[in-house]
């Protein structure tokens, strides 16, 4: 598996990561997604 850390501007809420984390997590190849808005980054494995 291979990780992806992305950084996000623009997420002023817990709940901008998470629907952020929801769209992420529905993808086909994606195995575990976690944003955090507090330091504007996301990670997933793919």
């Amino acid at each position: 598996m291979k990780k992806i850390v992305l950084r996000i501007g623009g997420m002023s809420c817990s709940a901008c990561s998470n629907s952020l984390e929801k769209y992420l997590n529905k993808q086909e190849r994606n195995r575990k997604c976690k944003c955090k808005f507090g330091d504007g980054k996301c990670s997933y494995r793919i």
